[in-house]
């Protein structure tokens, strides 16, 4: 049976690529396009899943919609304030909701194996990471980056306040802190990442390099056709992909 999908942010550069892949694929459908000028609302019955690539307010409002009508949702949006994600946590109360900043499965895996990493050399490695992406990128460290910081401070019990964040190649990093993150914008890069764990008897470096923003949109149908028949609750593509 084909599982209905509705696709919020359908005229964006990704909800056309999401609603490409879904049309392309024989175990899903495309109930409907949403976009500016129309309603969730006057679309969701009969959608088994949506997926949410639109705008930090929009995506509040369609999580309390959805939660309303029963139908579980998928959001990609980033750069989410504090209060925009407690009104998500709170309609996942209602209705499972999947809120991930980087719907790639191999940045997630990335996640995964940065936290196993730290977490086995401990405090006993430098941890540099450095992102790169395209210039017109506004966000610096990008909303990834910040990710990956946050497995590699988990795993290995380094604490906020000692990394350095600069910006460019020729920026210098504090040497007194043991963590940097370094944000590099060049031309057209949709997204690079890469964690260098080092001391003075060796290093171990961990990357991911994206070819083509579909990964993006195929993770997007990964978790949405996961999400269909979950309980209310709110997931991460960790729960998706197995990796907790």
């Amino acid at each position: 049976m084909s599982t209905n999908i509705i696709v919020i942010g359908s005229k964006g550069r990704m909800g056309q690529r999401i609603c490409a892949l879904i049309q392309a694929d024989p175990l899903l459908t495309l109930k409907a396009g949403v976009d500016q000028g129309d309603k969730l609302e006057d679309v969701i019955t009969g959608a088994d899943a949506i997926i949410d690539f639109s705008s930090r307010e929009s995506s509040v409002h369609n999580a309390q919609i959805a939660a309303e009508h029963g139908v579980p949702i998928v959001i990609g949006t980033t750069g989410l304030s504090e209060n925009e994600t407690a009104l998500i946590t709170a309609a996942s109360k209602k209705v499972a909701i999947i809120h991930a900043p980087n719907m790639s499965i191999g940045v997630n895996v990335l996640f995964n194996i940065v936290e196993k990493a730290a977490k086995a050399f401990g405090m006993n490695m430098r941890i540099d990471l450095e992102e790169t992406h395209h210039i017109h990128k506004k966000d610096s460290p990008s909303g990834t980056a910040v990710r990956v910081l946050e497995h590699a401070l988990k795993g290995s019990g380094f604490k906020p306040d000692q990394v350095s964040y600069v910006e460019g190649p020729e920026a210098n990093v504090a040497q007194d802190k043991p963590v940097s993150c370094r944000a590099l914008r060049e031309g057209e890069v949709i997204g690079d990442h890469g964690v260098t764990f080092s001391n003075e008897q060796e290093s171990l470096t961990i990357s991911h390099h994206a070819k083509t923003r579909d990964i993006f949109a195929a993770g997007s149908l990964t978790a949405a056709k996961w999400i269909v028949g979950k309980a209310p609750g709110k997931y991460s593509m960790f729960d998706v992909l197995g990796l907790k």
